[in-house]
């Protein structure tokens, strides 16, 4: 009867065999070929050549390398073991689970011999001695276990010899560095530092109906039009409503409208045919991906990758993560399920390269304090505990940003910034607070800076809408899901 880590280890190889992307995702992980039964390595080995050559594994490929072996036991023995994981059928969605099964087995393994070694040896080396041998076996298997990544150990002066020879190509035009992908709204990319780099992960933090889906929105097409691929994936909104989300923010003509066409006038129909007309002319893309209810972010993952050939995303937004399903259950731990995804998110981000949007509830004790305090007071007063599930979301995130409709004016949003890990908190205007203009009906967030309000005036919509020669503005919607 065939071992049960060995019968994991089959299934995990199954998938390698059948799933390109998954391939990845363990050259990624901390899983590697040491870890598998020597039976298998050779078969991992070949996974790993073929994928360096963009392609899955095949019989075929595999029983080539094979035939080479002088051995012939060896070569049945190769085959044999090539076929038991051929059939082992397991569903796409364990893949998270077998890993960490065939990396637990592997450290139970060598564990169990370490102490039996110790056993055995105590009275021949004495305790001492067996007691050291444990514990430098304990200390390397916890090591191989928890270290992700390349270790880098470098000089410093070689470190900085080769950054200043960096330093001077950029400055002298020799090195030509891509520019930073930015969002067009200066209070957020003023605050960022990077941009929206790749493998950086980016959250926007409000109250239900306080314009989450629109900030996102609004970042994904502004990048979008400055001539970056964006991928949008509307996890509760349905497609069909986003779509005129977006037309009625291009073409400035409200949403509802677009959903009842009966209601639009000849000068909005022709705005939507404006606006369609330009998007024919970018040679950049904005798609947006439906999925089923509860999506997962390795569904996402697997889509984007299958598509890749006709559409590399530089940038993907996902609306929002507490309506992603987790890929691991972990027994009533939400804050886990949410670290699982964000990191998962991110090693998405670093692998196919793209930056991801997404968003977060914010708390209600934030909420409160926000409307207690002076809306002229400047003063940092949303912290990263604010942010429902706030350990995972601070720590597993690049920037996060809270944006609060303003208590005296709605279409004004006060927006703080939570955390920069390559920027600042402070605005560009030097306060901790910058305020933002929501044009709810065409989902359209600007900069305060483009808009010179006069002392008084008590209807900001003047400055932010043509006049229609309908007259009729349609019905103001303040809540963005």
């Amino acid at each position: 009867m065939i071992e049960t880590y060995l019968k994991i280890e089959q299934q995990l190889i199954y998938l390698l065999l059948h799933h390109k992307y998954l391939v990845g995702d363990w050259l990624e992980s901390r899983v590697k070929k040491e870890n598998f039964n020597s039976s298998h390595r050779a078969i991992l080995s070949a996974i790993e050549d073929s994928f360096e050559q963009d392609v899955l594994l095949t019989r075929k490929s595999f029983l080539n390398i094979v035939n080479k072996l002088t051995s012939p036991q060896m070569r049945i023995k190769q085959e044999i073991s090539f076929n038991e994981c051929v059939v082992s059928y397991i569903d796409v969605n364990d893949f998270p689970l077998l890993l960490s099964q065939v990396l637990g087995n592997y450290l139970t393994r060598k564990t169990t011999k370490a102490i039996e070694f110790y056993t055995k040896n105590i009275n021949k080396l004495g305790a001492e001695v067996a007691l050291h041998e444990l514990s430098s076996v304990l200390d390397n298997l916890n090591s191989s276990a928890t270290i992700e990544g390349t270790v880098i150990y470098d000089d410093i002066r070689s470190f900085s010899a080769e950054k200043i020879k960096w330093v001077d190509g950029v400055r002298s035009g020799e090195i030509k560095e891509p520019p930073r992908v930015l969002c067009g709204i200066s209070e957020i990319d003023g605050t960022m530092g990077i941009g929206f780099a790749e493998g950086t992960l980016t959250l926007f933090c409000a109250d239900t109906g306080s314009f989450k889906t629109t900030m996102m929105l609004n970042i994904a097409m502004n990048v979008w039009q400055s001539g970056y691929n964006v991928l949008f994936v509307p996890v509760e909104m349905a497609d069909s409503r986003m779509y005129d989300k977006i037309w009625a923010r291009e073409a400035r003509v409200n949403s509802e409208k677009i959903a009842d066409p009966k209601k639009l006038t000849d000068v909005e129909r022709q705005k939507l045919v404006d606006a369609q007309e330009t998007w024919e002319k970018f040679e950049s893309k904005l798609y947006v991906l439906q999925m089923p209810k509860e999506t997962k972010v390795s569904y996402i993952r697997k889509e984007v990758e299958k598509y890749l050939s006709i559409f590399k995303p530089r940038l993907v937004v996902i609306d929002y993560i507490d309506n992603l399903a987790p890929d691991i259950d972990r027994q009533g731990r939400h804050d886990l399920e949410i670290s699982d995804m964000l990191q998962e998110l991110r090693r998405a981000g670093q692998g196919l390269g793209f930056a991801v949007v997404s968003g977060a509830q914010l708390g209600r004790d934030a909420l409160k304090r926000i409307r207690a305090s002076s809306s002229s007071k400047d003063q940092s007063i949303i912290h990263s505990e604010d942010i429902r599930g706030a350990h995972t979301f601070s720590m597993d995130s690049d920037n996060i940003y809270a944006q609060v409709v303003n208590p005296t004016q709605k279409s004004l949003m006060d927006i703080f910034v939570v955390k920069a890990r390559y920027g600042k908190r402070i605005f560009p205007n030097g306060k901790y607070k910058a305020t933002l203009f929501v044009t709810p009906e065409i989902s359209l967030i600007e900069s305060e800076e483009n808009f010179e309000i006069a002392p008084g005036e008590s209807n900001l919509m003047n400055k932010i809408f043509e006049v229609e020669e309908s007259g009729d503005g349609g019905e103001v919607i303040w809540d963005d899901e």
